[in-house]
């Protein structure tokens, strides 16, 4: 399914594009289950309006991307948020990986190629992020950056 967006990109600042991720190598499972309870779309629009994100939930990773040039803010936001509802757990502050910037779009592409799953070259990936694109789409969570940049990432990935 493909969507049609308003403008035509021209240029893609990848300096406003982050990551945030948690993955099971750096918790526990029980830790990435409770995360994709609490870190949902609805409860992440409420703290990064009207910004762009995309959140892939899987059985191993938790990760909150964002194209935004206020993505310092938004970060600390998101972070007082999960402190919050996991009452400042260690094991969860511990694990959050931030990156920015190139190498978030690099392991994107690593990601939907499945070079960065539990079962290397694993394809279901490539689903799982063509569904959270679909579902960020559907509820308007993202615009013609994400859009962009989703779109390249899961091209190249095949």
């Amino acid at each position: 399914m493909k969507f049609n967006y308003k403008h035509k990109i021209k240029y893609i600042d990848l300096n406003n594009f982050t990551l945030l991720s948690w993955h099971i190598r750096d918790t526990s499972i029980e830790h990435i289950s409770k995360l994709s309870k609490i870190v949902t779309p609805n409860n992440v629009y409420k703290i990064i309006f009207p910004y762009e994100f995309i959140i892939l939930s899987t059985c191993n990773r938790v990760e909150i991307y964002i194209y935004s040039y206020k993505s310092r803010e938004l970060i600390k936001n998101i972070k007082a948020f999960i402190n919050r509802e996991f009452k400042s757990d260690k094991c969860i502050l511990d694990s959050l990986n931030l990156l920015e910037g190139k190498k978030v779009y690099r392991y994107l592409l690593e990601v939907t190629a499945g070079l960065r799953s539990l079962a290397l070259g694993e394809y279901q990936i490539q689903g799982q992020v063509k569904n959270a694109y679909l579902n960020a789409m559907q509820n308007r969570h993202m615009s013609g950056y994400l859009i962009s940049i989703f779109e390249s990432a899961l091209k190249t990935g095949k």
